[in-house]
């Protein structure tokens, strides 16, 4: 597929304003240029972009606000900066895209897909110098916040919200942009498909529930007391009780003793895993829970 093509799959959900063919024909004249070109078609199908720097993930304008559709805008922004590349607004267009990002991308993504199904959809390869590709989703009534290696490691989300659940969202570049390797950003085959409902619930993070600890856990507390306390919250899932909201408290807590000296990282992951399989989560499922907030104890 050329590197320009836009996905095969129609994607038309809103209307941009367009002039007349010969009107549109006279503008792009002087312009010759690949990538607005490729804006052009992209916000034909309802996709709205704005223009990056070449080589960066930077914007010319307020993408959050002024990606745009319209035929007009986007020959003006493409007239100013010729060589631009192609952004994406992830949110105003409904779309997802997950970022794979070099060997360790591709083996979470093989791991994923073994445990839930393949998954076919519109992919683009990004030009990275260890392999890279995106691989583009209708979000549908999804509502997926940007995240990274919340999937496993070398995935990152580009959402339809931020991470605190409202927000622009997440932007991607679009072939035929180059990346700042030198390659080109291509379309690499797959029409475009609607987020799976495993996906969607696998970028959502959980967020923590307020849960009474069994026991009084204080500095002085043993480390086996400690550790037993924290299993115990997992334990203590019922059918109808969030596992997943359960297990990501837990390892938040156990992530403060971590960080305090208390408990050793890799017997708090272990011991979590453990419980959560008790209690019918997989143990796949169960790591990404974990690591998600061993992540977020790092970045507070």
């Amino acid at each position: 597929m050329a590197a320009g093509a836009p996905p095969p799959a129609g994607h038309l959900t809103h209307g941009p304003r367009l002039p007349p063919r010969d009107r549109v024909i006279t503008m792009l004249s002087p312009l010759r240029s690949e990538t607005g070109c490729a804006a052009l078609t992209l916000a034909a199908r309802g996709i709205y972009v704005f223009p990056v720097p070449p080589g960066t993930k930077r914007s010319y304008v307020p993408w959050g606000t002024e990606a745009s559709i319209d035929t007009l805008t986007i020959v003006d922004w493409w007239s100013r900066w010729p060589g631009a590349s192609v952004g994406v607004a992830c949110r105003l267009s409904g779309l997802v895209v997950v970022d794979l990002d070099g060997p360790a991308g591709m083996e979470s993504w093989a791991r994923l897909t073994a445990e839930h199904g393949p998954v076919f959809t519109c992919a683009v390869s990004t030009g990275r110098d260890n392999g890279g590709t995106h691989l583009w989703f209708q979000a549908g009534d999804a509502r997926v916040p940007n995240s990274s290696g919340l999937l496993g490691p070398g995935v990152d989300v580009r959402g339809n919200v931020n991470r605190d659940g409202d927000g622009h969202g997440g932007m991607v570049i679009a072939p035929p942009s180059r990346h700042r390797s030198g390659r080109r950003y291509q379309w690499s085959g797959g029409s475009l498909a609607t987020l799976p409902e495993w996906l969607a619930t696998l970028s959502t993070p959980q967020k923590p529930v307020r849960l009474a600890l069994p026991a009084r856990t204080g500095v002085g507390t043993s480390p086996d007391r400690l550790l037993g306390s924290l299993v115990q919250v997992v334990m203590d899932a019922t059918p109808d009780t969030d596992r997943n909201n359960r297990l990501f408290w837990a390892a938040c807590r156990g992530a403060e003793h971590v960080a305090a000296g208390r408990l050793a990282e890799q017997v708090v992951v272990d011991a979590l895993i453990g419980a959560a399989e008790a209690k019918g989560l997989p143990a796949g499922e169960a790591a990404r829970t974990i690591r998600s907030a061993l992540g977020r104890a790092v970045r507070a």
